[in-house]
């Protein structure tokens, strides 16, 4: 068995969290609160929360992102001094890639001076897809875990 260092365990709880913050945070604001907002309030009052809930969950995500790139090439590095197995490296890169991409769309759908035009039209979808990526990534990160390493 690998030894197990406190760093190790720290860091590993650290990415969890910022995970699900992330995720969980992005599930709640595409699926429940905006929806229920746009039904609820008053087409002035809903740009006004959107605005403001974007503004504070801007800074709630980039950091999000700051530790889930540490923590992650952190974790990276432990994961290799096991020597895992050929298929661990496939999906590590399959995660690395999506999580990327994730990071790329959470940081334009929460641009400082507002979504890209491009992007505008399709916000809701952009948010949803945001979900879709978080959820599949989490399911390669549960693989993972189950494939044996060596040393």
């Amino acid at each position: 068995m690998a030894e197990v260092s406190l760093l190790g365990i720290l860091s590993r709880w650290v990415h969890i969290l910022a995970v699900v913050i992330a995720v969980g945070g992005s599930f709640f604001i595409r699926l429940i609160l905006l929806p229920m907002a746009q039904k609820s309030l008053s087409a002035e009052a809903h740009e006004s929360l959107r605005t403001n809930l974007l503004g504070r969950w801007r800074i709630v995500i980039h950091s999000c992102i700051f530790l889930l790139l540490l923590t992650g090439f952190y974790n990276l590095w432990l994961a290799m001094q096991s020597d895992p197995e050929p298929v661990y490296h496939l999906l590590f890169a399959a995660k690395f890639l999506l999580s990327l991409m994730l990071f790329a769309i959470a940081i334009l759908v929460t641009a400082k001076q507002g979504m890209p035009t491009w992007m505008q039209p399709h916000a809701r979808h952009w948010m949803l897809g945001l979900v879709a990526l978080g959820i599949t990534i989490i399911l390669i990160a549960g693989l993972l875990h189950t494939i044996p390493r060596g040393i």
